[in-house]
């Protein structure tokens, strides 16, 4: 990595650091939380999200979310954080991805291996989706007794479509690279050592042209928001089962490792 002014630490914390390469043009994000298999805390989104406002300028026109391990992308939102402070736990991570979303600079996901729940949603906020050929993907709310985030929903349908995120949320059922490849949820499947070509490549097209194509794709093809009568019934819905026996039943679970015993309470 070149030593510029806009150099960083390699590591900002514990659980991610940052690298540029390519003269500083690219800027990797490295999820690096093995231990709880890179599944992100509010600290460590506010963390992600401080440092790219700090460091990204007109210099870095890619930036590069992949992780340190090669088993693991992310395994979404770090439940242990939940049903502490008041709140939404997950507003950071919410916030995240909204930042990446509308980032001017073009962000690629590299995903290899487990891509779970927030860690799909992270994969998703990016406009180019790489996988490995042994990524698999899982979006296991309903198994937690959980309602997503409207927002989050609204995205996979607008980037997946309605067929393919009903069937990833209602079943939970965990898809492989090439059919994430089929329904739009990964832009490719490439091998770890093809990442960096990728980006190089992207580094051919004119920065300011790039940008202003991604700005109009995607404020062509986001939805609207919700009426705010409907809005409101969204959240009711959410607090609902935020509040049910199941969702704490949920908890227990997790915290005791066996499989959870829901009864529609």
């Amino acid at each position: 990595m070149a030593n510029t002014a806009n150099s960083i630490p390699s590591r900002v914390s514990d659980d991610v650091r940052f690298e540029y390469s390519n003269d500083d043009t690219v800027l990797h994000v490295i999820l690096d939380r093995p231990s709880k298999r890179n599944a992100i805390s509010p600290d460590m989104a506010r963390i992600i999200k401080a440092t790219l406002e700090s460091r990204l300028d007109d210099r870095v026109h890619v930036v590069l979310i992949r992780s340190a391990a090669r088993n693991v992308f992310c395994a979404g939102f770090d439940i242990a954080c939940m049903g502490g402070a008041a709140g939404d736990p997950a507003a950071a991570l919410y916030d995240l991805y909204v930042y990446l979303e509308r980032l001017r600079q073009v962000t690629v996901a590299f995903g290899d291996g487990l891509l779970i729940g927030g860690g799909v949603e992270l994969f998703l906020c990016c406009d180019l989706r790489l996988a490995s050929p042994h990524a698999t993907f899982r979006m296991p709310p309903a198994k937690l007794s959980l309602v997503y985030e409207q927002e989050g929903i609204a995205r996979f349908i607008r980037r997946i479509g309605l067929t393919a995120t009903m069937e990833m949320f209602i079943t939970g059922r965990t898809i492989t690279a090439t059919e994430a490849l089929h329904c739009g949820l990964a832009t490719r499947i490439l091998a770890e050592d093809a990442v960096q070509a990728y980006c190089t490549d992207i580094l051919q097209g004119a920065p300011l042209a790039q940008q202003a194509m991604k700005e109009i794709i995607i404020s062509t093809s986001h939805i609207q928001s919700q009426e705010g009568e409907q809005q409101r019934h969204f959240e009711d819905l959410k607090r609902k089962v935020a509040q049910s026996l199941d969702h704490k039943e949920a908890l227990a679970a997790f915290r005791e490792k066996r499989p959870p015993r829901f009864r529609g309470q």
